[in-house]
């Protein structure tokens, strides 16, 4: 907290000022277990001037009452600690007088309040979203507390501190606050303070700051010195033990003492001390002799050892044994506990799993976007498009000479013709995904299941589309259909919603297709325009063109010599190391293009066998003419989610209703059997 010193308004008004977004961390976090941070979004945009409510709309003893509006609340300030508001509260309201004694003694606290639809927090309690709409002040007391105890409301600052140039000290100290208080000037109910009263308070407060973290860095100081001191004792004990066993027998009539385990300044030491030793000296980070380690290998498989000695010593050292000792006689002495050892290990060995989502790839290349699309209204389940047809006919005209000898006016000397009409219908299909799961899921799943349901059906749903007008057959027939020639489709295929560019190209108008004859060069691209009409017509227009190819003949592009010495558009032909225009035609590249198919491909007539992946080799390029195309949406994608009590179960549909048609049979061309 910060010290403030009581100052009231201009015109006697109590201001407070309420950290009411205080920031914690994972490690500093509310009693609800969640915590904000600069990160969170509390929308201070959208709610510029919020209530400021008196406990949450309860009275003292926590009962529901009508919510006690205390005043207008503003923000003021983002530092290190939060988000600070500036509260102005009347005096007239109920418990205003209880909130500003409060906020005056520093025992005032604060809650902000959010909408909790709008609120968002992630799995690890961080509060992503949060709108401020509504902040609470209140005296603690009889049950009475906030759910983050940094969340405090005290007197408004004003500007006599700031006209110092002086930081604020870091902790409130209201014993102080009052006695300096007593004895103030008061005028226009403003509470003046001498220049020396405000240096004298800030210094007290600066030096018992400092005194407060030097008496803290002193026990931290103490408290690691008497570490040191253990360690270093139990060294020097070690070191003792090791130095003894270097010296002979000091007493006559005995021979000198056979090494036994290896090196002599170990044999004093039993297996439990030797243990212990190393495992000191390694604590100290200082090197265990590869000596050690064999002598205390040794002295565990002591033949002439009393099994009672043994066994003490196997349980010094179980938890302790070198990982450089690998003599196979020892291993069979002291047995491993291992991670598959059910009942030694195994029961202590788990699994992590991450609550990120590591997500598919995925591609919409914004092919249905570059198409105008209608609505059709409600009442009608299909639209019919006026189209333009047949021009009137031209004839050469004589020179009128003759009069009408009905209407006594001058003969008509020009033949009259008609201008035709057409009309075109969309009709449109239904497309939906559904998926059940049950409350538990929802509990215990790590990832949020419901929202990532929803975006991954939003987001298929958008390759679905680009699929669709790519790619969609509505042939029902057996080795007909262009999306699996070598068997029957079913009924409910993504791609018998319709008709779509390859269908068209095809099989509707065969004359808009021609076979690459299993190469790429770069007039493919110019050969592939030609077909769109008599003589091209329909792609006379560049600018009303795109191309659509597969990937695999978008990095087949990068082959051609053509794009290599960038001689056909030269000023951008490549754009970061891929062609991107042919003819001065852009190219978009779909991951959507012969979907179904293992790889993208198509066999050597452009049509995707599903039946015998191996037949699909080929790629292909598609000519679009958008402005000849047009989407009819019914029911653009909609998701909802349904729960199911009965059987604690939910259900998430996603359903979508749209059509595609095009205005002639010249709207698309294509060039198939491309070699990739």
């Amino acid at each position: 907290m910060e010290f403030i010193k009581a100052v009231q308004g201009e015109n006697g008004e109590w201001r407070l000022e309420v950290l009411g977004i205080p920031f914690g961390s994972p490690q500093d976090r509310d009693s609800d277990g969640q915590f904000f941070d600069a990160d969170t979004n509390v929308h201070l945009d959208k709610y510029p001037v919020i209530p400021a409510v008196y406990y949450h709309g309860r009275d003292p003893q926590g009962k529901p009452i009508d919510p006690v509006y205390l005043g207008p609340t503003k923000y003021l300030r983002t530092d290190e600690k939060g988000h600070w508001f500036s509260v102005v509260i009347e005096k007239v309201k109920q418990f205003a007088e209880r909130v500003w004694e409060a906020a005056k003694d520093g025992s005032a606290r604060a809650s902000s309040g959010s909408a909790p639809h709008l609120v968002r927090i992630d799995d690890n309690g961080h509060i992503r979203e949060w709108p401020v709409i509504e902040l609470s002040v209140f005296d603690t007391g009889e049950g009475r507390q906030p759910s983050n105890r940094h969340a405090v409301a005290m007197p408004m600052l004003k500007a006599i501190y700031a006209e110092a140039g002086i930081e604020l000290p870091e902790e409130q100290q209201p014993e102080a606050s009052e006695s300096a208080a007593d004895n103030n000037k008061t005028k226009n109910g403003v509470i003046e303070m001498e220049q020396n009263e405000v240096q004298e308070l800030i210094a007290n407060a600066i030096k018992a700051q400092r005194e407060a973290d030097a008496e803290a860095q002193k026990a931290a100081k103490a408290r690691q010195d008497e570490i040191d001191a253990e360690v270093a004792k139990q060294v020097e004990a070690v070191k003792a033990e090791a130095a003894k066993s270097r010296r002979l027998p000091d007493y006559d009539g005995v021979a000198p003492y056979a090494t036994k385990f290896n090196d002599s300044k170990f044999d004093n030491l039993s297996a439990g001390d030797l243990s212990l030793g190393i495992e000191v000296l390694r604590g100290k980070g200082q090197k265990v002799s590869d000596r050690a380690i064999k002598s205390l290998a040794l002295k565990l498989i002591n033949e002439n050892a009393k099994d009672e000695q043994r066994e003490k010593d196997l349980n010094y050292i179980k938890s302790a044994m070198p990982a450089e000792f690998k003599n196979e006689d020892a291993l069979k002495a002291a047995e491993v506990m291992a991670t598959s050892d059910s009942g030694n290990g195994s029961d202590w060995i788990g699994t992590a799993y991450s609550s990120e989502l590591w997500r598919s790839i995925r591609h919409s290349g914004g092919i249905v976007e570059k198409l105008p699309s209608v609505v059709i209204p409600d009442g009608y389940s299909s639209q019919y498009f006026p189209l333009e047809d047949v021009d009137p006919t031209w004839y050469k005209v004589a020179e009128t000479t003759a009069e009408d000898s009905t209407m006594k006016v001058p003969a008509a000397s020009i033949a009259s013709s008609k201008a035709g009409t057409g009309t075109k219908q969309i009709t449109v299909s239904k497309a939906g995904a559904r998926v059940m799961y049950s409350g538990e899921l929802t509990e215990d799943s790590i990832v949020r299941f419901a929202p990532q349901l929803r975006e991954q059906l939003m987001i298929s749903g958008q390759e679905l589309m680009e699929a669709f007008v790519i790619n969609a057959d509505s042939e029902a027939g057996a080795t007909t259909n262009i999306n699996d020639i070598g068997g029957t489709p079913a009924a409910t295929d993504w791609f018998m919603l319709g008709n779509g560019f390859r269908k068209l190209a095809l099989v509707t108008n065969t004359a808009n297709s021609r076979s690459a004859g299993g190469a790429l060069s770069i007039e493919d691209y110019l050969e592939t325009m030609k077909l769109m009409g008599t003589a091209g017509i329909a792609a006379s227009d560049l600018s009303k063109l795109f191309f659509v190819v597969d990937p695999n003949v978008h990095f087949a592009n990068m082959t051609l010599p053509e794009v290599k010495t960038r001689d056909v558009f030269s000023a951008a032909t490549i754009e970061n190391g891929f062609l991107k225009r042919a003819y001065g035609v852009e190219i978009f590249p779909s991951w959507q293009f012969h979907k179904g198919a293992t790889g993208l491909k198509a066999n050597t007539a452009g049509k995707v066998d599903l039946d015998t992946q191996g037949n699909n080799t080929k790629g292909a390029i598609l000519c679009v003419r958008p402005d000849q195309w047009k989407m009819a949406y019914k029911r653009r994608m909609t998701i909802e989610l349904t729960r199911f009590a009965n059987s604690d179960s939910y259900e998430i549909v996603a359903l979508a209703r749209f059509g595609l048609g095009y205005r002639d049979t010249e709207a698309s061309a294509i060039s198939y059997n491309v070699g990739i």
